[in-house]
């Protein structure tokens, strides 16, 4: 069995890691970016949305208490 060199090692390491940085810079702009918001006026459409109930109807409750030593 005929063994590589470490120079060769090196060169082919280097040319892996070019190779893969490409492929991730290629992916990463493909990537959209979505603009922050701070209301969500324009997640709804109009009309889209009705609120017919003004109450909530809770079925249980469970309330533990615990003793702090």
């Amino acid at each position: 069995a005929k063994q590589l060199a470490s120079g060769t090692l090196l060169v082919a390491a280097v040319v892996a890691l070019i190779a893969a940085l490409a492929v991730v810079g290629g992916l990463q702009g493909q990537l959209k970016q979505a603009a922050s918001q701070s209301a969500a006026e324009n997640y709804v459409r109009k009309g889209s949305f009705s609120l017919k109930v003004k109450n909530d109807h809770f079925l249980y409750e469970k309330t533990e208490r615990k003793k702090v030593a």
